[in-house]
């Protein structure tokens, strides 16, 4: 079940990305996918910096050349 759910987000992810929007690479995806099992976003943390300035761009329908959009760390705030 696992690896249909994964194989479908790789798709979808695909086809945004063919769509023009800004998609992240399998690391970085990787890496948010273990901060929010590990429940960080629950008690409080919140996405800023590159990620978040790529979904906000996303959300707004604007695009970016993709070399203003990577940097190779996440940032994290938090309260």
């Amino acid at each position: 079940m696992l690896a249909d759910d994964e194989r479908r987000r790789r798709e979808l992810v695909t086809m945004l990305g063919a769509g023009g929007m800004s998609v992240e690479m399998g690391a970085v995806g990787g890496a948010l996918g273990t901060l929010a099992d590990a429940g960080l976003f629950r008690i409080g943390a919140v996405l800023v910096g590159t990620q978040a300035f790529g979904a906000i761009a996303n959300m707004l329908g604007v695009r970016f050349e993709l070399q203003s959009l990577r940097t190779a760390d996440v940032d994290l705030g938090h309260p």
